[in-house]
């Protein structure tokens, strides 16, 4: 019995590890992801292997390694489907679709959103919600706006998930500017810069008081 305790703290271990991962990336993401990696490729575990893959595809993405993120999170969606976590898969090929957009591949984005919408819910929905704004935004689809209006409302639920709540807003205040509609861009980006303040993302922060002039 000692050693199935043992394993179980392990196991917690490396759960709680790759999670804190996710959550610093976005203030460190070249190193997170060279952390990441390696403990994706130490943990013995599959489900802690697709969310430290899912972190060093973030971190790799933000410092536009874009081949070696969708290395990445191929890997995360491979783990998740290991352990038959359709909840990890979802949340891998949601990261995953904003690298295949960027880099052309617009129908694997868009089946990895599909896949995500059918089996996330809540504010991790709500960031595969976000996702598929943006791509409508960038054909310059009209629904983009409810799109944006949608993500917003499952992002801002109970829990709230803070970080892509701040993209969300940020992002559909850029959108909002495009159409004209300054009051309710100065709106958002505002409530978007007082939550990276509030999370000490000093370089969002500054990007989104750029945008509001």
């Amino acid at each position: 019995m000692a050693g199935v305790g043992s394993s179980d703290a392990h196991l917690n271990g490396w759960l709680q590890r790759a999670s804190a991962l996710l959550d610093e990336v976005d203030r460190a993401p070249e190193t997170t992801a060279a952390a990441a990696a390696e403990l994706a490729h130490t943990a013995g575990d599959p489900a802690v292997a697709s969310i430290a893959w899912r972190a060093a595809g973030i971190g790799l993405r933000m410092t536009g390694r874009l081949d070696d993120a969708l290395d990445a999170f191929d890997e995360a969606v491979a783990a998740a489907e290991r352990c038959d976590d359709l909840q990890l898969a979802g949340l891998a090929r949601t990261s995953r679709a904003a690298p295949r957009f960027i880099t052309g591949d617009m129908t694997g984005g868009l089946d990895d959103l599909r896949f995500a919408l059918a089996h996330l819910e809540g504010g991790d929905r709500g960031v595969a919600v976000f996702q598929h704004a943006q791509y409508l935004d960038v054909i310059e689809d009209p629904t983009a706006t409810d799109e944006f209006d949608r993500a917003v409302s499952l992002l801002r639920g109970s829990p709230p998930h803070v970080k892509y709540l701040g993209h969300a807003l940020a992002n559909r205040g850029l959108h909002h500017t495009m159409y004209g509609r300054f009051d309710e861009a100065r709106s958002d980006l505002a409530a978007a810069r007082a939550i990276w303040d509030a999370l000490g993302l000093e370089a969002l922060a500054a990007t989104v008081e750029h945008n509001l002039g």
